[in-house]
């Protein structure tokens, strides 16, 4: 269960690297924010879109690039500039 995850892994994990809290008393980063900075790592080092999808437990590839492969805003002239 998510709670006793929360519990006995991942607020002691946290509180052991001193990582920062909101006033409220939330981690700053979540379990969910790490996920995000891996999977966008391991992109960036050229894992194959298949092998993460799996990896991360999604349905299809689509989710994944959906989720973690953000297109830029000049994602036009970037185009035009490759095909030249």
């Amino acid at each position: 269960r998510r709670s006793n995850y929360s519990r006995n892994t991942w607020n002691p994990s946290a509180r052991t690297v001193a990582w920062p809290q909101e006033p409220g008393g939330n981690w700053t980063w979540t379990y969910h924010s790490l996920r995000h900075v891996f999977a966008t790592w391991a992109i960036t080092i050229g894992t194959p879109i298949e092998d993460l999808s799996r990896f991360l437990g999604h349905a299809n590839t689509r989710i994944t690039q959906d989720v973690y492969i953000h297109i830029h805003g000049n994602h036009h002239t970037r185009f035009h500039q490759a095909t030249r």
